[in-house]
């Protein structure tokens, strides 16, 4: 719903999930507060995620830190990120850490924060919509989590977040071969 969609339910809970009598379907009840990123927003989110699963957390930082800059630049602050390479080597740190044992899906929160004290300490804008999916993907966590305690909801979401990230990259090569073709075959029209 969140990486393949853009969706994201901002009441999830028990209660807004309903379960199929064939336990084949989950259907999620009460939508009324939804929140859907912008597609900027929402590929940063992916692009972000896809890195960390992938073990680079130089890109993630990478990503972070362009953004926040752009952001200010685009609101006029003539301030941007302190010490950028300081900021990507704590998130490639923190990448590293986060592999194995202490897996980042597992323990989000805590990555979270060191996240964003990473980006206090360096003057980099967190961007709001990347911190709304991170505890979007937590609280659907402890939803599943309600419903199977075993599940391992990490090995579910990678696939698809690694899925988006791919389709994401697949639509903008696309649009970019059609604006490349465009400008090779001049566009004629025809007359009826």
């Amino acid at each position: 719903m969140i990486f393949e969609d853009n969706f994201v339910h901002s009441d999830l809970h028990p209660g807004n999930i309903f379960v199929s009598p064939d336990g084949e379907k989950l259907v999620v009840l009460d939508a009324g507060i939804v929140t859907e990123h912008t597609d900027t927003d929402h590929e940063l989110i992916v692009s972000i995620l896809a890195s960390f699963i992938n073990n680079d957390g130089r890109k993630a930082g990478r990503l972070m830190i362009e953004d926040s800059n752009q952001r200010r630049i685009n609101e006029l602050k003539d301030t941007v990120a302190v010490d950028e390479d300081g900021y990507i080597g704590k998130i490639e740190a923190m990448t590293k850490m986060a592999s194995g044992e202490n897996y980042l899906m597992e323990k989000l929160g805590t990555y979270i924060t060191y996240i964003c004290e990473a980006a206090s300490s360096h003057h980099v804008m967190i961007n709001q919509s990347f911190v709304s999916i991170c505890l979007a993907v937590k609280v659907q966590e402890g939803v599943a989590l309600s419903l199977d305690p075993a599940v391992e909801i990490w090995r579910i979401a990678n696939p698809i977040i690694v899925r988006a990230a791919f389709h994401r990259r697949i639509q903008k090569n696309l649009l970019e071969l059609q604006n490349t073709v465009m400008e090779l075959v001049p566009f004629k029209s025809k007359q009826i």
